[in-house]
């Protein structure tokens, strides 16, 4: 009887510690999608706030809002 509970017991944590090694990828990949996507458009918002304080007025009609650049 005992055996047994060991052996349960072990295949439990095998078990979590393949759902954690699962949990692990899936938020390495959501961080691989996700950084980029954020950092883009941050980097984005800069260049536009940069091209309007050097225009010195507001250009929300003339900048290109995917690239930054005026159109």
């Amino acid at each position: 009887m005992y055996a047994f509970l060991i052996v349960f017991k072990i295949r439990a944590e095998n078990e979590r510690l393949e759902e954690m090694g699962e949990l692990f990828w899936i938020i390495l990949f959501g961080a691989c999608i996700w950084v980029p996507l954020i950092w883009n458009k941050i980097a984005i918002g800069k260049r536009i706030a940069d091209e309007e304080k050097k225009a010195g007025r507001d250009l929300t009609g003339e900048i290109n809002p995917f690239t930054g650049g005026r159109m």
